[in-house]
């Protein structure tokens, strides 16, 4: 088995047909890969009615289901576990790939003995635009993953040269175990310490100028729908993934002082990113911010040093976030 697809997945009904007939439209035979869809307690019957009748035309597709909803990051856990492909490709369920792409895909990681690859992607929308993304402009030779750090990324990971989604990589699956890189229980961002950890650790890996993943923008996407809600998904965006930051830092100082030094200096911003959103979402889900607050104590005490005095006053006294509420809101209407 070269290859496994792990699609985490949630009522996709709307998407998944045109995502799986990408996975199947392929140059390779099907038993040389699988394709696992982990199901994350789907509500919507006829999505997996769907991802059945798929079953019934491919033997290598596979159903997972979650024991509880366990959102897309502990989705992608399982199916990499479960995983008996030597590489593993993370599909979102309303995205495709694509077609005829995995025979030289597959030649260049087994024949370099790549840690992983990346690749470029292009937009698109359901009206069949496409835009291309440009995120990776020029083809690499073999290098390790400090070294794209310092002379691609030019010593900015933060920058158009890199991001934090991994479905326009292809890892290898033993790289993946032998160093923990596993995704977080952060719901957003969750993708961030996996391609954090890749590109710190790999021996040897190489990037590609083409557009082998087509990224669906869909405004009924996690992403886009729950980040301006607000509550849980607040709470994970800013303090939560400020902690995953912190941790690795000090987890990587022995492997690279600079880079290091790098992603302490970030915790601060993302772990004061929850206040302009906080006085701007409805009262409902400032309650579910501060359930969060609650709920996590341990994480709160390790951000607090870096959260601004208005942040650490906000963070303990809900009251005030709900008398300001209104100003902010009347501040926004007469500007």
């Amino acid at each position: 088995m070269q290859l496994s697809f792990i699609i985490p997945f949630y009522n996709g009904g709307t998407y998944i047909a045109e995502c799986l007939d990408s996975l199947f439209a392929q140059d390779i035979p099907e038993k040389e890969y699988e394709v696992i869809v982990v199901d994350d307690c789907s509500t919507d019957t006829h999505s997996l009615d769907i991802v059945r009748a798929y079953m019934q035309k491919h033997t290598n597709l596979h159903l997972l289901k979650n024991d509880k909803n366990l959102r897309v990051g502990a989705s992608r856990n399982h199916g990499i576990l479960e995983a008996k492909g030597k590489y593993i490709w993370l599909i979102d369920q309303d995205d495709k790939i694509q077609f005829n792409c995995l025979k030289e895909l597959l030649s260049i990681v087994e024949k370099e003995q790549l840690d992983y690859i990346t690749f470029d992607f292009l937009d698109f929308d359901n009206d069949g635009n496409e835009t291309p993304h440009r995120l990776v402009t020029n083809n690499t030779s073999i290098m390790a993953g400090l070294e794209y750090a310092y002379n691609i990324c030019n010593k900015q990971i933060w920058n158009n040269q890199w991001d934090t989604n991994v479905w326009h990589q292809i890892f290898n699956r033993e790289f993946m175990l032998a160093h923990n890189i596993f995704f977080t229980e952060v719901s957003y961002f969750d993708d961030m310490i996996v391609n954090l950890k890749s590109l710190m650790y790999a021996k040897r890996m190489k990037a590609i100028a083409h557009p082998f993943y087509h990224y669906r923008y869909n405004e009924q996407s996690v992403l886009h729908s729950e980040v301006g809600v607000g509550g849980r998904t607040l709470f994970d965006a800013s303090i939560n993934a400020s902690v995953v930051l912190l941790d690795f830092s000090q987890e990587t100082i022995n492997v690279d002082k600079y880079f290091s030094d790098h992603f302490m200096e970030a915790v601060p911003g993302r772990a004061n990113g929850f206040t302009k959103a906080l006085l701007r979402i409805p009262f409902k889900q400032q309650r579910k911010f501060y359930e969060q607050v609650k709920l996590h104590p341990d994480v709160v005490a390790k951000a607090k040093p870096y959260l601004s005095r208005l942040n650490r006053i906000l963070i303990t006294n809900p009251w005030i976030a709900y008398i300001l509420h209104p100003f902010d809101d009347f501040y926004r209407k007469i500007r």
